[in-house]
């Protein structure tokens, strides 16, 4: 038994290390980058914004605001928002700025964000209407006034598709807000900005992105109707070899959950999206990348150490709870193998503080956290982190996860 409780905390110390190493590492390439600057000649070019607004006439109008006062002008006419019932007071709003708005006629289990997209954009193509890019938001976004400016030098620079800077709305409401708001911190420090270092294709991830006109045209509208229609897109863009980037300079600002039960259930969401989206693209990628060595391939990323870490706590954590139970039902001494359990939790809890402490540094410039918290994201993120493990292992089960609607507050 000492022999194999050797083994472990040799294993266990091994790639402990290695992770945390690994994290550190990404943490201070991620600090220093600087995105290349291409100098090029700057053209403007048509682009149309489509906006989801299932029941969101409360938060809507800082989104239309904000497009009203971008530095680079849209006709109001390109701006379509989509609108499930003619009922809906949205309709008033969008009516006062002059734009464009579609009801959908096709719900009927068809109440998914892809869905609603893709009978937009079929309707806008069917009556010929041409665009070099689409863009697309959530109801609760607002923009940074330059933010379709830097986006247009996205799109000068030949990238298919393109994702913003993704700032929060509510970071200072409460523990839930900042935790959920640090999720994407991770997502796009840790993984896009480790993606661009190596000249892969991006992850997108909500909204806040736009996608090449023809494109759209090629594929007949917008044929991504999962849970997580961002990440079959993200897959789909990596078997097409689309030309992805992340702008760090084009800047938007969106609402986070600030109960634990909203958090939890669109978490489920996420996960049982990624999971039915990796199941219909994966073989297909596989199989195209064996021959392929270029930049396109479906692997990266800085989260991983962090996933790596997150599995062999838990396995160090659990294999303790057997051999304490087990010494305790054979009158051993069981007393130490659960000193070892806390020690390991407060171990594990010592470094995702320290992890959650890299993005709290990654995002302080925007975020402009408050002291306060700094402090509950500090206490609450290991935790919030740690619950991954409980959604992705509940989102096997055969409840059906749909996508619902979020109640937004406009903070």
């Amino acid at each position: 038994m000492d022999a194999f409780i050797f083994v472990l905390d040799v294993m266990f110390i091994t790639i402990i290390t290695i992770a945390l190493g690994l994290i550190i590492y990404y943490g201070i390439n991620i600090i220093k980058y600087k995105p290349a600057k291409d100098q090029i000649n700057m053209k403007n070019y048509k682009y149309a914004i489509l906006i989801p607004a299932r029941n969101e006439s409360h938060v809507i109008r800082n989104l239309l605001e904000s497009i009203v006062n971008q530095e680079y002008k849209l006709d109001s006419k390109d701006i379509y928002i989509i609108i499930e019932d003619e009922s809906d007071p949205t309709i008033e709003i969008v009516k006062e700025y002059n734009m464009s708005y579609y009801i959908r006629g096709d719900i009927e289990g068809k109440r998914r964000k892809g869905y609603a997209l893709d009978e937009c954009i079929k309707d806008i193509l069917s009556k010929g209407l041409k665009y070099d890019a689409f863009f697309i938001f959530d109801a609760d976004n607002v923009l940074d006034p330059k933010f379709i400016y830097y986006m247009n030098e996205s799109f000068n620079n030949g990238y298919d598709i393109a994702i913003g800077y993704r700032n929060s709305t509510n970071w200072n409401y409460n523990s839930i807000s900042v935790c959920s708001g640090l999720t994407f911190t991770m997502i796009n420090n840790f993984g896009n900005i480790e993606r661009l270092r190596k000249d892969y294709n991006v992850v997108i991830s909500g909204t806040g992105y736009y996608i090449k006109g023809s494109i759209i045209e090629e594929l007949g509208g917008f044929p991504f109707y999962s849970l997580t229609e961002d990440y079959e897109l993200s897959l789909f863009s990596i078997l097409k070899k689309y030309k992805t980037t992340y702008n760090l300079n084009a800047e938007y600002f969106d609402e986070q959950p600030t109960t634990l039960k909203v958090s939890n259930k669109q978490r489920k969401r996420w996960v049982k999206g990624y999971f039915e989206a990796r199941k219909k693209y994966s073989k297909k990628i596989i199989e195209e990348s064996k021959n392929d060595k270029v930049n396109h391939k479906a692997k990266s990323f800085g989260v991983w150490p962090l996933f790596i870490l997150i599995i062999q706590l838990l396995l160090y954590f659990v294999t303790h709870i057997v051999l304490g139970i087990t010494a305790y039902y054979d009158g051993l001494d069981y007393f130490w193998y659960f000193l070892r359990v806390i020690g390991v939790i407060a171990f594990s809890y010592t470094i995702l503080v320290i992890f959650t402490l890299i993005l709290i540094i990654l995002e302080q410039k925007r975020a402009k956290f408050k002291f306060k918290t700094i402090i509950k994201a500090l206490m609450f993120n290991p935790i919030f982190l740690l619950m991954y493990v409980y959604i992705v292992l509940s989102s096997f089960g055969k409840e059906e996860v749909k996508w619902e609607e979020i109640q937004h507050c406009g903070r």
